[in-house]
């Protein structure tokens, strides 16, 4: 952080005696604090119209998909938690990474597909429902593209009867939000 400041002392017997009636004051000329913010070490680099920014955030276009579900009357929910999570975790790391387009300014960016399968098993003890994530990415850089495959899961035991839907939805929350902040943003993080 810079900060520089500078004050006059003006005393009246610097002036001529007309201003000897003057009561003597602090003058303050100029104050200013200048920092750089959302910057390493304060330092801002320049784009190609030599303006002054911060890191170049990466884009990423994601699509959501419901595979496969152990009942087709779930798969909305799923499918919003799934949409939800996402979102959420991608609105902690706007610091790097947006998936508005216009506003992706780094050279890289990342096409990435989520893939959720649910399943409910009824055999363990006690039983479960269990949602696995399976993340395809393409990294799109100035030297060519590379692809990565991440998967992950979780699991809900116990599932109420019903609240199906809501039990789904949250094994399906637990196992994007593991799979996205833990492996994938990690992974597209410079």
């Amino acid at each position: 952080m810079t900060s520089v400041s500078k004050s006059i002392d003006l005393t009246f017997a610097e002036f001529p005696l007309g201003f000897a009636s003057c009561v003597p004051r602090f003058v303050n000329i100029l104050t200013l604090t200048a920092v750089a913010v959302g910057t390493k070490n304060g330092t801002l680099e320049r784009n190609e119209s030599n303006k002054l920014m911060g890191n170049p955030l990466i884009y990423v276009s994601i699509k959501c998909q419901v595979d496969a579900i152990f009942d087709s009357k779930y798969k909305t929910a799923v499918y919003e938690a799934m949409k939800k999570k996402v979102g959420a975790v991608m609105a902690k790391n706007a610091s790097t990474h947006t998936l508005d387009k216009s506003k992706g300014t780094n050279p890289v960016q990342y096409d990435l597909v989520v893939w959720l399968k649910v399943t409910k098993d009824d055999k363990s003890k006690p039983p479960r429902i269990n949602a696995n994530v399976v993340v395809k990415g393409t990294a799109f850089t100035t030297t060519g593209s590379k692809t990565f495959t991440i998967t992950g899961g979780s699991y809900f035991e116990g599932p109420n009867p019903n609240k199906m839907d809501r039990d789904a939805a949250q094994a399906t929350s637990d196992a994007v939000e593991e799979v996205m902040t833990k492996k994938v943003v990690p992974a597209m993080t410079p």
